[in-house]
């Protein structure tokens, strides 16, 4: 019963990042590309497609029992994973003697570990899946 119920979690944990991540960075091209109504006739539709599609939307998230239950070791460090990402990948960067590049993975890797040194208690999947994430946004960022 103990291995299903893991299992479940990692499910829980992971669909709650990937929606997560997929509303902030969502959120953060609409607000960028759109003027306000526009912005918040495009996050409705969102939303609402979200919805339709997935049973996932904004309001399933903010009220999502990681909030409550797990806010310092899952909610939280997912949370500033993900705007840390976003800000780090949108930023200007000059470059200086090294590359642009390298010095978002750097930066990257520095507030992962930032991250894990202030949530020492965090789960084992939601570290997983916030190193993850940072590598899957990193190539797609900068290979697209």
């Amino acid at each position: 019963m103990n291995k299903k119920s893991n299992k479940s979690d990692i499910i829980d944990i992971y669909s709650f990042g990937i929606f997560l991540n997929t509303h902030l960075f969502t959120y953060k091209y609409i607000l960028a590309n759109n003027n306000l109504f526009g912005s918040i006739f495009n996050i409705f539709i969102f939303n609402l497609f979200n919805k339709f599609i997935f049973q996932y939307s904004i309001l399933t998230i903010l009220g999502n029992k990681f909030w409550v239950s797990n806010f310092d070791d899952i909610a939280m460090p997912l949370l500033l994973n993900s705007i840390g990402n976003i800000v780090t990948l949108n930023i200007y960067i000059p470059n200086l003697f090294i590359h642009r590049i390298f010095i978002e993975f750097i930066i990257l890797l520095l507030f992962n570990k930032f991250l894990k040194s202030n949530y020492p208690n965090e789960n084992k999947a939601s570290s997983l899946f916030r190193f993850n994430s940072t590598i899957f946004y990193f190539l797609v960022y900068n290979l697209l």
